[in-house]
């Protein structure tokens, strides 16, 4: 169940304000330097740590993987999550299996000298891979080039290639090394002391043991409503509104479990980067205070979070939380009497019903 209050609007850092950059994940993980560190069904990183890039999303031709930028310490990996793969590692040692979360498909070696490949399923040995360490980095190796066609006895590696013509992981017999890094458990969240921020993770995540409130957004025609996820528990690739009290900026760390329901009504999306946008707002703090905005670019970088606006309303200049509410925290009751009700203008109220007042300075939600 969910329920919809209305919360005091101030300064809210956001991952989505119109013009900022892209929208950032940070994975927590440890180094996997040693078969022991293989465990299947546990979910891992591919990346090159000359380089800071991890492996991506297939390229179009599915010849290759595009690398996504990465800033790679021995614990944290901050890269863009919806370009980011996260492979689950499966089958036994010897026979690896590498299933990535973008496109739901096994990492598998095609007929020719170096290309990959996505398969649907994982029963050929060119879908299988040994995995060894030197060095600290991962040995990646394809069990078996494909029979009878070309290269079939050349041993294939996944590496970097890094020259400017490339940029691509793909299998070699040389070039670049890489790393392999295992997903602990857990994503990390950042909030601000302004105590709101936008979040996304590509994993499933449980902010119920983290003092965090999390929100799906409504469009409520002519204001936001946020609407609570009361088991905190939070699906994969479902943008979110979160609130910590007394929050302070310390990244936190958020569980990922297996699964959880989904949150119902959401009017907040992620962008892909090339969707044509229309009646999208925006999280900004601007004239009217934090609110949504009307976003007016034709497409907004991938990775950012919008809300889309009901097209029957027509264009709004601004979308305020609950009930168009922008000013709270101006209202005035450093006078009042110790248990007076004043409404959102400052008024007193006498025998106050459901809504939104201001009590000994404090915020509260009549039910």
């Amino acid at each position: 169940m969910k329920k919809t209050t209305l919360i005091k609007t101030m300064l809210l850092l956001c991952a989505l304000v119109a013009g900022s950059g892209s929208v950032w994940a940070q994975f927590v993980v440890e180094k996997v330097t040693a078969e022991s560190g293989l465990v299947a069904g546990e979910k891992y990183l591919i990346v090159c740590e000359t380089s800071n890039v991890t492996l991506g999303e297939i390229a179009s031709t599915g010849k290759y993987y595009n690398p996504t930028d990465a800033t790679i310490t021995s614990t944290l990996i901050t890269a863009t999550p919806n370009k980011t793969a996260i492979l689950t590692l499966g089958g036994v040692s010897g026979e690896w299996t590498l299933l990535s979360n973008i496109s739901g498909k096994y990492l598998s070696l095609t007929a020719y000298s170096n290309e990959l490949k996505e398969s649907v399923t994982a029963n050929a040995d060119d879908q299988k891979w040994l995995i060894s360490f030197a060095s600290n980095n991962a040995v990646i190796q394809c069990k078996s080039h494909p029979t009878g066609k070309s290269n079939n006895t050349t041993v294939r590696r996944i590496a970097y290639n890094s020259a400017s013509s490339g940029l691509r992981f793909a299998c070699y017999t040389g070039s670049e090394t890489v790393q392999l890094y295992h997903l602990t458990g857990y994503y990390q969240a950042k909030i601000s002391t302004a105590e709101y921020a936008t979040f996304y993770s590509p994993l499933v995540t449980d902010f119920s043991t983290t003092g965090i409130t999390v929100y799906t957004a409504t469009d409520n025609e002519t204001s936001v409503a946020l609407n609570e996820v009361t088991s905190g528990k939070v699906p994969a690739n479902t943008p979110v509104v979160l609130y910590k009290a007394g929050a302070d900026g310390t990244a936190i760390n958020v569980p990922v479990i297996a699964s959880a329901e989904a949150v119902g009504d959401n009017d907040l999306v992620v962008s892909d980067g090339t969707t044509a946008m229309s009646n999208a707002y925006v999280l900004a703090n601007k004239t009217k205070g934090v609110g949504f905005y009307p976003w007016t670019g034709a497409t907004l970088s991938a990775g950012k979070i919008y809300l889309q606006a009901k097209a029957s309303y027509g264009a709004r200049e601004f979308l305020g939380f609950g009930e168009d509410v922008t000013a709270i925290e101006a209202v005035k009751a450093q006078n009042a009497t110790k248990g007076e009700y004043f409404n959102l203008a400052g008024q007193r109220v006498a025998q106050p019903t459901k809504g939104l007042y201001i009590v000994n300075g404090k915020k509260l939600i009549m039910k």
